[in-house]
Parts: C-alpha cells; sequence; structure tokens
C-alpha cells in the first residue's frame, strides 16, 4: 500500500489536525454506507530502524442514531487497499451494519 494506490484506488487526500499523521486519506463507501479513513506515519524520520505504516479508521453505524467507532490498525506491508476494503466489508456485513447516514 501506498499513496498513490490510494488515490488510484478512489480515496482523497484530506489535512489531519487530530491525529498527527503525515497524510490521510479518505474514501466513502456507496452513497452513505461507510467511511475508510486511511492515516499514514513515516516513523523513519524519528529512528532510521523504523517502518512506514498505515492507520484505519472505520465508523459504522450499528444501531439506529448512533455510530460506534472502529479502530483497526494495519502495517503497510501487510495489506494491499483490495485486501483492506474486503475486510472492512467483511466486517460491516458480519456485524450487522447499516448505513452510516
Amino acid at each position: 500500500m501506498n499513496a498513490n494506490d490510494l488515490i488510484d484506488a478512489g480515496y482523497k487526500k484530506f489535512q489531519d489536525h487530530l491525529k498527527g499523521a503525515d497524510c490521510a486519506y479518505q474514501k466513502r463507501i456507496g452513497s452513505t454506507r461507510y467511511f475508510i479513513n486511511v492515516y499514514y506515519y513515516d516513523f523513519r524520520k524519528h529512528d532510521i530502524n523504523a517502518k512506514e505504516c498505515f492507520e484505519c479508521d472505520l465508523c459504522f453505524n450499528m444501531v439506529e442514531d448512533a455510530h460506534d467507532q472502529i479502530r483497526l490498525l494495519f502495517n503497510c506491508t501487510d495489506l494491499t487497499i483490495e485486501q483492506l476494503e474486503s475486510k472492512v466489508e467483511w466486517l460491516f456485513t458480519t456485524l450487522g451494519c447499516s448505513d452510516y447516514e
């Protein structure tokens, strides 16, 4: 996974002011199904032996008018964007979530 792959897959770059990420990307799945936020951290700038990391935030609507937030952390070398999106869709379906809005 890398920034160009995210852009090519329809993720939009946005400015993150809360998580301190180096970059942040968001993709809306369906018209209101759910959102995937991906935060990129480059820890190599702090430690030459460190790695890059992508953190994924999801917000699913578990019950009407209530949003349960699920945070997942994926190492950038572990998943492709397709694998990430497949896992997120599996979680959404398995948990019986409804559209976000």
